[in-house]
């Protein structure tokens, strides 16, 4: 029986808190009911004054940017994250019209 790759997340981060926030994406992402469709891409940059930002995107798209710092539970903050991505993903997915981006007036 063959294994059909249904999605690849791209981890870019090379801090201990990173990997943690990685970590964290990586359980939500990973055991959803169906599997992922989609390839991201999580990237950390240093921030010298806020720790590190995350982003993460799809298809040069940006889904998530966010800061991590030391004394933050960042394992939680990245189950939070890959939810947001997730829900982004399927409105994507659907062809929602909606951004919650933008505000009524903006196209």
């Amino acid at each position: 029986m063959s294994k059909e790759i249904t999605g690849i997340l791209i981890d870019r981060s090379f801090s201990n808190i990173g990997h943690d926030f990685t970590q964290g994406f990586s359980q939500i992402w990973g055991n959803q009911p169906t599997k992922p469709r989609y390839s991201v891409t999580l990237r950390e940059e240093s921030s010298g004054m806020r720790g590190s930002k995350i982003s993460i995107a799809h298809k040069h798209r940006m889904l998530y940017i966010g800061n991590l710092n030391r004394r933050a539970d960042n394992s939680e903050n990245g189950r939070l994250a890959a939810k947001a991505v997730i829900q982004k993903l399927r409105a994507m997915a659907s062809g929602s019209p909606h951004n919650p981006d933008l505000a009524e007036d903006e196209f």
